[in-house]
């Protein structure tokens, strides 16, 4: 997230809190409310999508950003009925050209695609429903708040009450020590938005033998691993993302018998 977006966040009374991610049950302990995170989330969003538009990166072929919203639509009514809060998030989901940009998302329900990476990896709309389901997966299990809330913790020498949004999120960018220290949960967190994603896209209706078509692509192109990588060994999530499979083709199967849920709507969506 850019520094630019924090600068008029001022200090929060922050009172820990503990939560269950959804679909693990994992607890997580929440520093930060909601609303701040999110609100910095939204405005650091809107801030790249100013700037891809600007480059002319953005929403370039209208087809495909069709087919993206359709796919995410219902895979969001999905993780609305996981999780209710997420009917009043603002989701949004854009499209880029973007070489440098494979898939994110962010607090709040926001999420971005690059056509290159669809295109590079030649994605069905059944494995790219996966990669989609990934992003909203990290989103409903509000993972970005958990970092920003555990390196809020990690700090000892400012008081929790007089901590601010800006500057832990400044040195999780900044520090490399901070980054380092936050690894072990940033690569939990991917292993997380797996197996919540794995369960989102069978109750969609989304094969589990996409999950593994998917994730065999990614392990194709699979560089190793650096000390500096957040998601884990490819080749670990591979075997992990097979035995979860396994476990949601009886999900997958009561969601063709089950009435479909109504799709989410996107606010700015073309009628």
């Amino acid at each position: 997230m850019r520094r630019s977006c924090l600068t008029l966040l001022g200090l929060l009374c922050v009172e820990t809190a503990w939560a269950g991610a959804p679909i693990s049950g994992r607890d997580q302990q929440m520093v930060f409310p909601r609303e701040p995170i999110q609100a910095v989330a939204a405005r650091a969003y809107h801030q790249e999508l100013a700037s891809m538009a600007k480059r002319g990166e953005l929403d370039l072929n209208p087809e495909t950003l069709h087919r993206i919203r359709k796919i995410c639509s219902q895979l969001i009514a999905q993780a609305i009925r996981i999780k209710p809060a997420a009917a009043a998030w603002p989701w949004e989901i854009h499209i880029t050209s973007d070489p440098e940009v494979a898939a994110y998302s962010m607090g709040g329900g926001k999420l971005m695609i690059s056509t290159h990476f669809i295109e590079s990896y030649q994605l069905n709309d059944e494995e790219l429903a996966v990669a989609l389901a990934h992003e909203i997966g990290h989103i409903i299990a509000e993972h970005v708040r958990e970092q920003v809330s555990m390196a809020a913790l990690m700090n000892t020498s400012v008081p929790l009450h007089a901590r601010k949004v800006a500057d832990v999120i400044n040195a999780m960018q900044s520090d490399i020590s901070v980054y380092l220290r936050l690894q072990p949960l940033s690569r939990l967190q991917e292993m997380e938005a797996d197996d919540i994603g794995i369960e989102l896209a069978a109750r969609a209706g989304i094969s589990p033998a996409a999950v593994i078509s998917f994730y065999s692509k990614l392990a194709k192109t699979d560089s190793g691993q650096s000390m500096f990588d957040t998601h884990g060994s490819i080749t670990q999530r591979v075997k992990f993302v097979d035995s979860m499979a396994n476990y949601a083709w009886p999900v997958y199967e009561a969601s063709r018998k089950a009435k479909p849920l109504p799709h989410y709507t996107f606010a700015d969506a073309s009628p």
